[in-house]
This record gives structure tokens, C-alpha cells and sequence, in this order.
């Protein structure tokens, strides 16, 4: 992913040509693009750890904890903090409110290390559970 994103990078100005729209427009998304692009990877990551490693090794709570947790805990109060308080550009509370991916993706790197998300998913089962006493085979 760090390849697309460093395609989008190179291609923002292409890709902004495409659309006609202001120039402050433009400046808005080649500043959201070059978030997007340096955070492509660090996104995929994140998608790859929390949603096909942790859960299926059925860290589910955690995953619902770390997802939602760093969005409002983190993400929205940022982005808030930026817009209201601080009326810092667009281009900065998207980077504010992005930010909550840096804090995610150490936590889940930790996590994952650590092999806390790895749970038993197997249950044992007598065998003798699945064969009735008298099945009906006649004899």
C-alpha cells in the first residue's frame, strides 16, 4: 500500500485536474490527498490487524474497543478541537481527526505481538454426543 500511496501522491495534482473547481477547493483536496497518501499504509495495516487477525483469532472485544474507542474518544474530540477551538483549516482537522489511526496502529501492533488476541475458537465435544444410542440400524 505504501506504493499506492505514493502514486496518489505523485498523481494529486492529475487527479485534481480532473474536476473543475476553485482554486481553494483544490488546494483542500491535494492537502487531503497527501494525508490520504502517507496514511494509506498505515490504514491497510490497521485494517488487515484488527479485522482479519484479531477478530478471526476471536479478539472481537478488544477490535470493537480499539475501533470505536480511538474514533470517539480521540478522533471526533480532535477534529472538534480543531474546527471550534482552534479554527485551524480543513485540511488540518482532517489531519487531526486521521490521527487517531497513529495511536490505533501502536496499540494493535503491541496487541499483536503480545499474542493476546490469539483465543481458543474450538470447543471440545464428546464424541458420544454425536452417536444416539440406538440409531435405527436395526440391529
Amino acid at each position: 500500500m505504501a506504493t499506492i500511496g505514493f502514486a496518489i501522491y505523485l498523481c494529486r495534482d492529475l487527479i485534481v485536474s480532473w474536476y473543475q473547481v476553485e482554486d481553494i477547493t483544490r488546494s483542500y483536496v491535494e492537502g487531503f490527498l497527501v494525508i490520504l497518501a502517507c496514511m494509506l499504509w498505515m490504514r491497510t495495516s490497521l485494517m488487515t490487524l484488527v479485522v482479519g487477525i484479531m477478530r478471526s483469532g476471536g479478539d472481537v472485544r478488544f477490535s470493537l474497543v480499539v475501533d470505536s474507542g480511538s474514533i470517539w474518544l480521540l478522533g471526533v474530540p480532535l477534529a472538534a478541537l480543531g474546527a471550534f477551538v482552534l479554527h485551524v483549516p480543513v485540511v488540518m482537522v482532517y489531519l487531526m481527526a486521521t490521527s487517531e489511526e497513529i495511536l490505533k496502529f501502536v496499540v494493535c501492533v503491541y496487541r499483536f505481538f503480545s499474542k493476546k488476541w490469539i483465543h481458543n475458537l474450538a470447543q471440545r465435544v464428546e464424541t458420544d454426543q454425536f452417536m444416539p444410542e440406538n440409531s435405527g440400524s436395526g440391529g
